[in-house]
C-alpha cells in the first residue's frame, strides 16, 4: 500500500492545482475596456498621417499617445484617409461624442490637409494643428468669409520646407487668414527642422484644453 501513496499524493497536487488555474475571483472584464476610460466630453484630436497611406497609423498613434494619457485627449487616427472619408468620420465622431470639440491635425503634408478640412468644414471641426505646416486660405474660398476656426501652428525653428527660404511664408498666410478673422496661435521650436515637433505636444494638449 505504501509505493501508491506517492502517486496519490501527485495526483491530489495536479487537481489543486488544475483548480487554482480555473477559478475566477469575480467578473471578467472584456479585454479591451480601459481602466480609467474618457469621458464623453473629451475632446478629440483627429490626427492624419503624412500620406495617408496603410502602414503608417501604427506609428503615428504611438506619438501622439502622451496626449491621451497626460490630458485626457481621444486620439483617433484612421488607418487610411481621403477627401471623401474624413468630413464623413468626423461627422460620425460629432454624432458619437455630441459634446465634444474635434480637434484635426497633422505633420507636413497632413498639417496642410488637415488645415483645409478644417477651414472647408468648420461645423465639425473646432480647430486646426499643422506640424510643420500652416494654414493657408489661398485657393481654398473665392472670397473672404468669416469662420469660427481656432488655429495652432506649430513649426521648426529651422524647418524651411513650412517657412520657406525667406522665413515669410507662414507669416505671409498670417496675413490671409487675417480676413477671415482667423489669428493663429504659433509655436515656434527651437533648433528644430522639418521633423514632428515631440518637444510641443506638452503645449498642444494645453492648447486643446483652453479652447
Amino acid at each position: 500500500m505504501r509505493r501508491f501513496i506517492p502517486l496519490l499524493f501527485i495526483i491530489i497536487v495536479a487537481a489543486s492545482v488544475v483548480a487554482a488555474l480555473t477559478i475566477q475571483r469575480g467578473p471578467l472584464r472584456p479585454p479591451n475596456l480601459r481602466k480609467n476610460p474618457l469621458p464623453p466630453n473629451a475632446p478629440i484630436l483627429f490626427v492624419l498621417t503624412t500620406g495617408g497611406e496603410p502602414g503608417e497609423a501604427a506609428g503615428t498613434r504611438t506619438a501622439w499617445r502622451p496626449l491621451e494619457k497626460q490630458f485626457g485627449i481621444r486620439i483617433i487616427v484612421p488607418e487610411t484617409w481621403s477627401e471623401q472619408s474624413v468630413p464623413i468620420d468626423a461627422q460620425r465622431l460629432k454624432n458619437e461624442y455630441p459634446a465634444a470639440k474635434i480637434f484635426i491635425t497633422g505633420f507636413s503634408n497632413g498639417g496642410y490637409n488637415a488645415c483645409e478640412f478644417a477651414m472647408q468644414n468648420p461645423d465639425l471641426f473646432a480647430g486646426a494643428i499643422p506640424l510643420g505646416a500652416f494654414c493657408d486660405p489661398l485657393g481654398i474660398f473665392s472670397q473672404p468669409q468669416t469662420l469660427e476656426l481656432k488655429i495652432l501652428t506649430v513649426v521648426g525653428e529651422l524647418d524651411t520646407w513650412a517657412r520657406g527660404d525667406d522665413f515669410r511664408q507662414i507669416d505671409d498666410a498670417n496675413r490671409r487668414l487675417a480676413d477671415y478673422r482667423i489669428t493663429p496661435d504659433i509655436i515656434i521650436v527651437p533648433g528644430l527642422g522639418h521633423q514632428f515637433p515631440s518637444a510641443a505636444l506638452d503645449h498642444i494638449g494645453k492648447w486643446i484644453q483652453g479652447q
